[in-house]
């Protein structure tokens, strides 16, 4: 059987494709010629379904992975916004995806019930409010302290190390609204976190090789400009040694490989020696140390 269209469910219809498959009942009443007689009887026909109170979509259509969170944005009201894992999923950051439940951020003074996701209230500013394509989230930097809440330790450092090379966060970002949000549970340890300096590296490796040198005189410098355009993970000036940690995360495309080959060459050209840390050098923490030590002497010879 064929179904006609009336204009005013098309009009309803174009702007559920730009929202992933949602209309607000209010929303679609504002479309010229739709009623709440014609929005009732799709719902009766099996036509529309709820996917939450007063939040549509199509019966038997395509359901991306966001619809849901719209959906619970939607639900919660004007000033809602979502937050903590849907935020890292939206965004593509690494160990999160769109299947975790909505997560989302109310004011205090209104009370979001008979709901099957997660809501806390919080106060935001108008500068922690941004969107994802049609959806109210908070921003990065705030998303992960709302995060902190119960992602903690190795996962959260992974995550903010993927939001960092994707240009959603930065150190200082994150200490600004950590310190916002407190007393929030988790905004002290993020803190905490910044503060220990532990994030000044940008991957796990990089931390497992400044842990293998802490307390070395000199210390190695982190996250050094050498060269215009170039900047290395770590760097003895001394020794004119630079210390590059190669893990597979972030270094699997050619062209990421190719990029690395040519900066390397150019640290090379200029006088400076690359030591390359890989994955596998790691299962050998004490004999890698020897090894980069060996090498800091020996450049400390030629350069004498």
């Amino acid at each position: 059987m064929v179904f006609e269209m009336s204009k005013p469910q098309a009009r309803v219809h174009a702007v559920m494709a730009e929202n992933y498959g949602l209309i607000r009942r209010d929303e679609a009443l504002r479309a010229p010629g739709m009623t709440a007689a014609m929005i009732d009887g799709l719902l009766q026909r099996g036509r529309w379904e709820a996917v939450q109170r007063s939040v549509y979509r199509v019966a038997g259509g395509y359901v991306p992975g966001e619809q849901a969170h719209l959906a619970a944005v939607w639900r919660a009201g004007d000033d809602a916004v979502l937050t903590a894992e849907p935020v890292m999923a939206l965004f593509g950051v690494e160990g999160f995806a769109l299947g975790h439940g909505p997560v989302v951020l109310c004011p205090r003074h209104r009370r979001v019930r008979g709901v099957q996701y997660e809501v806390r209230y919080r106060e935001l500013s108008r500068g922690e409010r941004a969107k994802s394509g049609p959806i109210a989230i908070a921003v990065p930097s705030r998303a992960f302290v709302d995060l902190a809440a119960r992602v903690r330790g190795k996962a959260f450092r992974v995550a903010f190390d993927s939001a960092r090379r994707l240009g959603l966060v930065s150190t200082s970002k994150l200490a600004r609204s950590a310190d916002a949000a407190l007393p929030q549970h988790g905004a002290r340890w993020v803190l905490d976190l910044v503060t220990s300096g532990i994030l000044d590296q940008e991957s796990e490796g990089e931390r497992v090789v400044a842990r293998l040198f802490e307390g070395h005189s000199p210390p190695l410098e982190f996250q050094a400009w050498l060269l215009e355009g170039v900047r290395v993970d770590a760097v003895w000036r001394d020794a004119r040694l630079v210390v590059e940690y190669d893990g597979k995360a972030h270094h699997t495309y050619p062209a990421d490989r190719e990029h690395d080959r040519r900066r390397r060459a150019r640290l090379r050209a200029a006088g400076w020696s690359v030591f390359v840390v890989t994955n596998d050098m790691l299962g050998d923490l004490a004999g890698l140390r020897r090894r980069i030590l060996r090498r800091r002497e020996t450049r400390l010879r030629q350069l004498a």
